[in-house]
């Protein structure tokens, strides 16, 4: 783009300045521009193009030669007379070479009042199609000057018009004082340009439009001729400056060479120099070296003399010692020597005292068969003398203490051979078993050995260091997934298979759980991984992919590599004969033994699931084989191989829980909306729940689980005070039903947490944000009405639920079929609950009293939840807290707040039926 005059004289004064300038006569042809019509000697900016598929670049600041001659065309497109167009062009053009030069940093207060009134009025108004037409065929075809553009369209004018309209469109220019709040491009010095164009070829964009002329008496526009003779000025002043700065460009690089070749002279002195001091150097240095050498070779000598007298006294005093230890080796070997030979003679004696009776003993066998018993005996005894007296003599490891025999088996810290060996497999299992159950590594072999000097004194167990102790964890892991994996193939059938998916600290991972019956009967829960990552992501394909492949062929490769291990210890066939079962009893295939596939219930989990029966079916047919396959009939293949799709019950529960607390938060902030605009966004004033909830743990935790929280303080004084208290919930890690499970401790301490708060709000300067904030919400009635339908809901839908959907594997003659029947016991419950709130008050209300009639167990829990007593309080207990949530004490706030209550009862039991009435959730399906 062609630069500003005054920033080209700017470059060739700073070319003068600093001895030659290289872009100066560049800068210089750079300024060579149009020239307004009229106004000889001014110039204007270069074209400004878009060099996109669009005529505009909504991030650009200006507006380019098009824009401004669309906007132009649309101006007298919808002029009201060409009077009040040419008066309004002409005011504005005026301040077209002040706009020109500063651009940006124009302020628009300098123009008329009215200045961009018309601009406004185009952009406000509707682009009929014809319009639209008339501005295409005008820039394309009818006009030949800048600004002309074959490609533009009717979808561009469309988009374009659009961006003008947009309150917070892109079509922003820049502001000079480089505020925030931009200006539209059209209202900046960008105008000035519209209104120069109108002013210079007004007649010009009429024809181009197929208008008529203006009236003869509207004064005409400059020619073309005047224009040129103008642009000719210009053109002549700018070639004699770029001529002058030529010339001096010309001088400067002939100063350039001058100075250049002194300094090539300078360095080529430098260099001789710098050559006459390293030669000077170097002869200096030989000088030196011969000397030095002399001092070095002496030093060395003195050296070698010193080393050869201490190696020779150090091995004076090694023969020395050697020797005496060799001697007293020499003498235990003989004391050894001598007392095995007499130990050796004494077990000959008796040997030969075995054999001289077994000999009369066999003498006597065919007249007395009666005695042959004896010479078994004998016989035993005699190899058990024979063996003893072999292992006397090989094993020269001390015997165990007398009278104690050890508990685990200690092996030798070296075999027979002098070479180190490992530990016992009992004594590792013992390591293994500490480990697993949460056993500080350090203190593991300390343990041990504790253990064995009470039960077992003399015996020791070598200390495994704290790094190897902890290289043991993944030695736990590995057979824990190996005893996991065992335990899958054993089995008589997979009862059920659940997994989840989830995002850790920005990793997605899975875990899952099978649910074994085993052929004694007995049912057990086996994790055969951990977490495990997901590598290839979350999705319904990868999680397949994850569970046969990192979950299943995992577990079949650990339990082969147990089984080879084992094979190479006791021999091939060793596995099978004791009974351990095959990898292969590990697969997909095991999951259509009448298993059940639980997930919760969004569409990936869902999707997933289904993904997973039909690979399962496949899988089967591989095994059983096609030809077997084939030859069995549909009835048959469901009888034998049947799968079934479950949802998580506690994931549906938590749905329904969700939007009735979000509907009573609703209702509650929409009734103090006016109270709450008096508050400041600092203050945190909000009487949401949820918030409330994590607010009072944050606060009041005896934990300290927050550094400003009041825990310890209000622990304190709480003990002071004979008061019914419940300790609050720990909202850290928490699902939806927290905002059920929370209100409760909250409507019971409420006013013991306002008492404790009121010190701290008496003393302003002790007082922080969480202590007014809580203080405030905990005295409003309508958080009080809150807390205590919350209660209810806890007490007589959630624990209820929460219950029955967790117990279902330990309650006879009871499953998931179950749920869909309780879950209309539920819808019955809040249908009852909307016809008349009041029956959430009544204590005869029991949504589940149906269920409890038939389920016993579900009675006596109930019961028991009622009769838990409370922290503290006496002889207070949960139903003392569920009576006074339905009928208050007299004159107390929970009293006052029963209207609030009914209200939100009746709010929430209709988000409830909502939510379970949805056809695109799965409550749905349970209630058909």
């Amino acid at each position: 783009r062609l630069k500003l005059p005054r920033l080209a004289k700017h470059l060739a004064q700073v070319g003068r300045v600093h001895g030659g300038f290289p872009g100066a006569a560049l800068a210089l042809k750079a300024t060579v521009g149009d020239a307004l019509s009229g106004r000889p000697g001014v110039d204007l900016l270069p074209a400004i193009t878009s060099a996109g598929s669009r005529f505009f670049e909504p991030g650009e600041a200006h507006a380019s030669d098009t824009e401004v001659l669309v906007i132009a065309l649309l101006l007298i497109k919808f002029e009201s007379s060409p009077e009040n167009t040419h008066e309004w062009a002409s005011r504005l053009a005026a301040h077209a070479v002040e706009a020109a030069q500063e651009q940006e940093l124009w302020s628009a207060a300098a123009a008329p009042v009215d200045a961009f009134v018309p601009i406004k009025d185009v952009c406000a108004r509707e682009w009929d199609l014809g319009t639209k037409m008339l501005v295409m065929r005008a820039v394309a075809l009818n006009w030949s000057g800048r600004g002309a553009r074959v490609d533009i369209d009717d979808d561009q004018l469309t988009n374009y018009k659009s961006f003008l309209t947009k309150e917070k469109g892109y079509l922003r220019g820049v502001t000079p004082t480089g505020a925030k709040r931009k200006p539209k491009r059209l209202l900046t010095w960008s105008a000035t340009r519209v209104a120069d164009l109108i002013h210079r070829r007004g007649p010009v964009l009429r024809e181009a439009l197929g208008l008529p002329p203006a009236a003869a008496a509207l004064p005409s526009a400059p020619s073309m001729i005047e224009e040129n003779a103008a642009l000719s000025a210009a053109i002549k002043q700018k070639s004699a400056a770029y001529t002058a700065l030529e010339r001096e460009l010309a001088i400067c690089r002939a100063e350039r060479a001058d100075f250049a070749d002194k300094l090539h002279k300078a360095k080529k002195r430098a260099e001789r120099k710098r050559a006459d001091a390293r030669k000077y150097k170097e002869a200096q240095q030989r000088g030196y070296s011969e000397a030095q050498k002399a001092a070095r070779a002496a030093q060395l000598a003195t050296r070698k003399q010193k080393f050869d007298a201490a190696v020779e006294r150090a091995s004076y005093v090694r023969v020395v010692m050697l020797t005496k230890k060799l001697e007293r080796a020499k003498k235990k070997l003989a004391d050894a020597g001598l007392a095995h030979a007499a130990a050796v003679e004494e077990k000959a004696k008796q040997v030969s005292t075995a054999r001289k009776r077994a000999r009369t003993v066999e003498g006597d066998a065919a007249k007395l068969p009666e005695l042959k018993l004896q010479v078994k005996e004998l016989k035993a005894r005699v190899e058990e003398l024979r063996v003893e007296e072999e292992s006397e003599s090989e094993d020269d490891e001390p015997s165990p203490r007398p009278g104690c025999s050890p508990i685990v088996g200690l092996l030798p810290r070296r075999d027979e051979h002098g070479r180190w060996q490992a530990e016992s497999a009992e004594l590792r299992g013992l390591r293994h078993a500490q480990l697993a159950r949460g056993v500080a590594s350090s203190t593991v072999s300390a343990n041990i050995q504790d253990v064995l000097d009470v039960l077992c004194p003399g015996h020791g167990v070598p200390a495994a260091c704290a790094r190897q102790s902890k290289l043991m964890r993944g030695e736990v892991t590995i057979a824990g997934e190996a005893m996991a994996a065992f335990k899958f193939a054993a089995s008589r059938r997979v009862i059920s298979f659940g997994w989840d998916e989830s995002t850790k600290f920005g990793n997605s991972v899975f875990s899952c759980n099978f649910q074994l019956e085993h052929f004694d009967g007995t049912i057990e829960d086996v994790c055969l991984r951990g977490l495990s990552i997901l590598p290839h992501g979350g999705t319904s394909v990868a999680l397949l992919a994850h569970i046969e492949e990192r979950i299943l062929s995992y577990s079949r490769r650990v339990l082969a590599a147990w089984i080879a291990q084992h094979e190479k210890e006791k021999g091939a066939g060793s596995w099978a004969a004791a009974g351990g079962p095959a990898p292969e009893n590990i697969g997909l295939h095991r999951l259509c033994e009448d298993t059940v596939l639980m997930t919760d219930t969004c569409n990936g989990a869902r999707c997933t699931r289904r993904m997973v029966a039909a690979a399962a079916m496949v899988a089967v047919e591989a095994k059983v084989g096609k030809a077997a396959w084939e030859a069995m009939t549909e009835e048959e293949r469901e009888r034998k191989y049947k799968t079934y799709l479950g949802d998580c019950w506690q994931h549906l529960r938590n749905i329904i829980i969700e939007a009735m607390a979000a509907a009573a938060n609703a209702s509650v902030k929409a009734t103090l909306d006016d109270e709450l605009h008096d508050f400041s966004s600092f203050e945190r004033i909000d009487p949401d729940g949820s918030c409330v909830i994590r607010a009072a743990f944050k606060q009041f935790h005896h934990g300290g689980e927050y550094a400003k929280g009041r825990g310890r303080e209000f622990e304190s004084w709480r003990k002071t005070r004979a008061l019914m208290f419940l300790p609050f919930e720990r909202a850290a890690g928490s699902r939806q039903d927290l905002a059920f499970d929370g209100c409760v401790p909250l409507f019971v301490n409420r006013v013991t947490c306002v008492d404790f708060l009121r010190g701290y709000i008496d003393c302003p300067k002790s007082q922080n944000v969480l202590d007014k904030s809580l203080y405030t919400v905990m005295k409003c009635n309508e958080f009080t009405a809150l807390l205590r339908v919350n209660t209810l809901w806890r007490f007589l839908f959630s624990d209820p639920l929460r219950w029955l959907c967790g117990s279902a594997s330990k309650l006879d003659d009871w499953s998931l079929y179950k749920m869909g029947w309780v879950l209309e016991q539920v819808e019955a419950g809040m249908e009852q609950v909307v016809a008349d709130p009041a029956r959430l008050l009544d204590p005869e209300f029991d949504m589940f009293a149906a269920v409890a009639e038939e389920l016993p167990a579900f009675r006596d829990w109930r019961a028991e939840l009622l009769a838990r007593p409370l922290k503290g309080c006496g002889d207070h207990t949960f139903a003392d807290v569920l009576r006074e949530a339905r009928v208050p004490t007299p004159g107390s706030g929970n009293q006052q707040a029963t209207p609030k209550v009914l209200e939100l009862a009746k709010l929430q039991a209709e988000a409830a039926l909502k939510k379970m009435h949805d056809p695109k959730l799965a409550l749905a399906d349970k209630l058909e």
